[in-house]
């Protein structure tokens, strides 16, 4: 899980400097710590819903590390937080202490991985099992002058890449784009994984970045650009 934090923190310095994060992230293969620990009253009523071992273990996994990525960035406890749904059903976080105080923040899960970015203003952040899936839906996600540009890499990690970059981007940027909405033109490789640059709509040009972790993929995006 280090290792997954560690990468985001560095891409983050090459993506945007000057926009403070942090980040964390859960193996949900693992048992989870008790409910009643980080979660409020609220977020147990809301947990009571789920009826699959599987779904509430992500749910919770997300929970668990959106709470850890808000205490290293803003602090307090974790049932000083709620996590809620916000009109646009994008999570955010609410200081229970300062009801006020908000923080936003972007949650992935797959498979046997919770992630979440807490950052000064709208983020996003995508996780995804390295598996046929992406490749299977690349028809519905990619063009073929997007497929020209990932061409060099693997086929499996290169759909994995772009389809966890326009998922980011789509939690992150206001109003969520559609998958065609999102073209990507350049691919910078760099020494902890890739910058993705996109045409959003055809005109706003803005940046995430990516890279492959334990056979997961991941990107993020900390919009506006800041270039």
């Amino acid at each position: 899980m280090n290792l997954i934090t560690t990468t985001i923190s560095a891409l983050s310095a090459k993506l945007s400097p000057h926009i403070p994060i942090a980040t964390a992230a859960v193996d949900l293969a693992a048992p989870l710590p008790p409910p009643e620990s980080f979660l409020v009253a609220a977020e147990l009523a809301a947990l009571e819903k789920f009826t699959t071992i599987k779904r509430r273990k992500q749910w919770l996994g997300g929970r668990l590390a959106a709470k850890t990525a808000l205490l290293r960035k803003d602090g307090g406890g974790l049932t000083d937080w709620e996590i809620v749904n916000e009109k646009d059903g994008r999570p955010g976080a609410i200081f229970i202490p300062d009801p006020g105080r908000a923080a936003p923040i972007s949650i992935s899960h797959s498979h046997n991985l919770a992630c979440a970015l807490v950052a000064d203003h709208p983020c996003g952040i995508d996780v995804e099992l390295i598996s046929g899936r992406p490749r299977r839906l690349a028809p519905r996600f990619s063009a073929p002058t997007e497929n020209e540009i990932i061409k060099d890499l693997d086929p499996e990690p290169g759909c994995t890449l772009l389809w966890c970059a326009k998922e980011s981007l789509r939690k992150g940027v206001r109003p969520m784009p559609g998958f065609f909405d999102l073209e990507l033109i350049k691919l910078e490789p760099g020494t902890n994984g890739y910058i993705m640059e996109f045409k959003i709509r055809g005109e706003i040009i803005h940046r995430c970045a990516a890279a492959i972790i334990n056979n997961y993929g991941f990107s993020f995006c900390l919009p506006p650009s800041d270039f």
